[in-house]
């Protein structure tokens, strides 16, 4: 594959420019990384779009910088979808890869290997995961879909050693393990985690995920301050909207988090209704995202991409980890984490966290992420 090698990206597109600023489509279609249209929409049509998680926005625009704006388009913004046209001005179909491997079959996966099949491209994954619980097998639809797409590529990039097992254990074999594109953001090299002396008047940040863990991590959080709530996909899974009309605002719903936590009472509710109309905050760039996470002193949380955006603008992130997805790449990473426990102290975890490991590891993985890159035809100095 050339130095101008052309990447087509069958996924959403982030909605913002890296200064947050809407950017309209141009007529070219190479390097158009922006919707016409997205930027007029509210913001919980905007989180659908970014596939119910603004999170989605720092791995895919991860990827897009380490291969280049100029060298990558989005599927939307074709100007001739036709298989002529495609292999004409492309030379690979790059998917930014999550949890498609699951007991479920997985409705992405196969959109993706159908249009490898209906254009005839390679079809390149970049750190696909499991989502299995223990004791459960991936889907079989998945399995073939993987074993076609390993056909076509050098090798397929995996999250971390136990997705990579259980891909070796089904006969796929050109596998190799390189992590989350997020933690190559910053197309450094030499990228180290440093711990100054905690300013703790300073926000702390911090993360959840949906279900009742989640919850009560963020009623616990709430009563610290100063605190900030950054939310990734809370707002089209706990709020309803006012009024019936397009544009009016979303509140929290008591029935909503009563699904998803069945034990919580209407005292905390109304607590956590006060704590997020006060210290609430949703991005659509990660640009603004980063910017106010710089101002806070450390970032807590379930999220992964969340934590890591933390980590990437230089503010420290603990992880608490509540699922095998998480668990898999802290432990390639080797990135501190937390125990919630009723006496939480957001001091002792600041001080125990430790990144000695990380930093020594980090060189290695990066070498290892642009390796695979390379060995792919993703031919690009954007990683150095």
């Amino acid at each position: 594959m050339s130095d101008t090698a052309k990447f087509l990206i069958p996924l959403f597109k982030p909605i913002w420019n890296n200064c947050g600023l809407p950017v309209p489509m141009h007529k070219m279609y190479i390097g158009e990384y922006y919707n016409r249209f997205q930027w007029q929409l509210n913001c919980f049509d905007k989180i659908t779009l970014l596939g119910n998680n603004t999170g989605n926005c720092f791995f895919i625009e991860s990827v897009v910088k380490q291969l280049g704006l100029e060298n990558c388009a989005f599927f939307a913004d074709l100007r001739d979808n036709s298989k002529e046209f495609v292999q004409e001005h492309f030379q690979a179909i790059v998917v930014p890869s999550s949890n498609f491997i699951a007991a479920q079959e997985s409705g992405g996966l196969n959109y993706f290997t159908s249009l490898m099949e209906k254009y005839d491209l390679p079809l390149l994954i970049i750190g696909i995961g499991s989502q299995l619980s223990p004791g459960e097998k991936p889907c079989s639809t998945t399995i073939k879909n993987l074993h076609k797409i390993s056909e076509r590529c050098t090798s397929i990039g995996v999250r971390g050693e136990l997705t990579a097992e259980i891909l070796v254990k089904n006969g796929i074999k050109n596998v190799e393990v390189i992590g989350c594109p997020t933690v190559f953001s910053s197309l450094n090299p030499e990228f180290k985690v440093r711990k100054e002396e905690p300013d703790w008047s300073k926000p702390v940040a911090f993360n959840t995920e949906l279900q009742a863990a989640g919850i009560d991590f963020l009623l616990k959080m709430s009563r610290f301050s100063p605190v900030r709530f950054y939310m990734q996909n809370e707002m089209n899974f706990w709020f309803e909207q006012s009024r019936p009309h397009p544009y009016a605002c979303k509140v929290l719903s008591w029935t909503a988090m009563q699904q998803h936590n069945s034990k919580i009472t209407l005292p905390q509710f109304r607590e956590i209704r006060s704590f997020i109309e006060q210290n609430g905050l949703l991005f659509f760039n990660t640009l603004d995202w980063q910017t106010s996470l710089r101002e806070c002193v450390m970032s807590l949380g379930m999220r992964f991409h969340g934590n890591m955006m933390a980590l990437q603008a230089g503010i420290p992130a603990v992880w608490l980890v509540h699922d095998n997805r998480t668990r898999e790449l802290l432990n390639l990473l080797q990135l501190p984490t937390f125990k919630f426990t009723e006496e939480l102290s957001l001091q002792q975890i600041y001080t125990e966290a430790d990144y000695s490991e990380f930093n020594k590891r980090y060189p290695t993985l990066y070498s290892n992420y642009r390796e695979f890159l390379l060995k792919n035809g993703m031919v690009s100095n954007k990683l150095g």
